[in-house]
């Protein structure tokens, strides 16, 4: 069931020291460090349970179940693990992608078969697609998609905080997802489709009580925790 700021977050508490801090980087800083200490300490059965509850409310939305095509990734230390939902995507005949950063901050996405097949570790021991395999890399071409966000951090208006790298912000911004700011001044919707949806992926303690947000940060349209799911507005 969707559900959209009925409560207050178990995190809020993080907020309480950090918005002494000022600074929206340092605050930033200090909410992703708490986050991902908690994250690490995170029991692997109990990651691995609410990792699924998280996909079954992924598989239950309409955006899922319409969806040709699904952009998704690997998960990497205690991260909210899409196994289960992969696998479901690719028995439905879905598309599945998962990224590799190229130069710069630039992602793009290759084709998943779900059999471990075309992968190799990465600097940071994330698995990631191997390019030499000569996979399929994912084209914007109008069919349905749903694009898994991970993230550190976020709140209940979908703000986010990643591990700093700014990927997925490049990535969706490429796509002509525009931010809502330009949208207010130019009066449109700037190239933002309809077909496009991305939803974010966390545990319930990774919700804090407020994250600064910059000019070109972009909101994903949703968020799911093993508890909820939050809509964009």
């Amino acid at each position: 069931m969707e559900n959209n700021k009925d409560r207050k977050p178990e995190s809020q508490e993080y907020n309480n020291d950090f918005n002494q801090l000022g600074d929206k980087s340092d605050i930033k800083k200090e909410i992703r460090r708490s986050v991902l200490q908690k994250r690490k300490s995170m029991d692997l059965a109990l990651a691995k349970e609410y990792s699924d509850i998280i996909c079954e409310r992924i598989i239950s939305l309409n955006p899922y179940k319409e969806a040709e095509v699904i952009l998704s990734y690997m998960s990497f230390r205690n991260e909210v693990n899409m196994d289960k939902l992969m696998k479901d995507a690719i028995n439905q005949g879905k598309e599945v992608y998962i990224p590799k950063v190229e130069s710069g901050r630039r992602m793009e996405f290759y084709k998943f078969s779900g059999d471990g097949m075309g992968l190799v570790r990465g600097s940071y021991g994330i698995l990631e697609p191997d390019t030499e395999k000569n996979l399929k890399i994912y084209k914007d071409a109008g069919r349905k998609t749903l694009m898994i966000v991970p993230g550190v951090a976020f709140d209940e208006s979908l703000n986010r905080i990643g591990h700093g790298g700014g990927y997925y912000d490049v990535f969706l911004s490429m796509l002509g997802l525009n931010l809502d700011e330009l949208v207010a001044e130019e009066g449109k919707t700037l190239g933002v489709k309809s077909y496009f949806t991305s939803l974010a992926v966390g545990y319930e303690y990774q919700i804090v009580d407020q994250i600064p947000a910059d000019k070109y940060d972009i909101k994903p349209d949703y968020l799911v925790t093993e508890e909820r799911v939050i809509k964009k507005i």
